[in-house]
């Protein structure tokens, strides 16, 4: 019994053996056992979007899991494929989608769907860039207002140095920027100013293991004059 409990895992789990067993029946009983991690990364400056597809056994921090047979994962309709030197499923394409769906077709023949929102985010045309590091710095981002589960951040980059960031969840709000002191650490004359929006969440639609999913929009960057 003990060998061929250890037969099924290693068909489980993407360790690299290669091993045979048709008992799927057996398979099945570990699925529901498998927790999902979906990630989605939109870029604005380069208009890509990246999607990620994790399996892992019991826990985010379990052992990787290679979906089998007729099992797979799907992103916006399209099939994620295997990355076996990270052993996660993967998923590049060009353009923005509001709307993001992941689709897990599981071995028994069930469908876990999970939409969710990718809301967009940028610096405002208008914006000064020129920033006076006496006073504070606020911005009035371009976009909704943060939703539940949302965070904004907001990152002061200069090239030749640490920048600084500034981090804000709060529901409803539509501004963020940087105080005095924060720009005050900065002993620089020029930097890159970058705003991101990030969503995290529990699957609603999902097998007994669970799983969460995770979005970010990353924004144009701007650059910006210190003084």
């Amino acid at each position: 019994m003990k060998v061929r409990l250890f037969t099924v895992l290693n068909i489980l789990f993407f360790i690299g053996l290669a091993c045979s067993c048709n008992d799927q029946d057996e398979i099945k009983s570990f699925e529901h056992r498998i927790y999902t991690s979906y990630e989605v990364e939109y870029n604005a400056n380069e208009d890509k979007t990246i999607a990620t597809a994790i399996f892992t056994f019991e826990t985010p921090s379990g052992n990787p899991v290679k979906l089998i047979d007729n099992a797979e994962v799907k992103f916006n309709g399209q099939r994620m494929d295997f990355d076996k030197g990270n052993a996660r499923y993967r998923l590049e394409m060009a353009g923005y989608s509001e709307k993001v769906t992941f689709a897990h077709h599981s071995i028994d023949g069930a469908e876990y769907i999970n939409t969710i929102n990718l809301g967009s985010i940028s610096l405002p045309n208008n914006l000064n860039t020129t920033i006076d590091r006496s006073n504070d710095y606020e911005i009035e981002w371009e976009g909704n207002e943060i939703s539940d589960n949302e965070t904004v951040q907001v990152l002061l980059l200069p090239d030749n140095m640490e920048g600084v960031e500034s981090v804000l969840d709060e529901v409803k709000a539509t501004t963020i920027g940087f105080s005095a002191i924060q720009l005050g650490d900065l002993n620089t004359t020029s930097a890159r100013l970058q705003i991101e929006r990030s969503f995290a969440n529990v699957l609603e639609n999902v097998g007994e293991g669970g799983g969460i999913v995770r979005a970010k929009y990353v924004g144009k960057p701007m650059d910006v004059t210190l003084r």
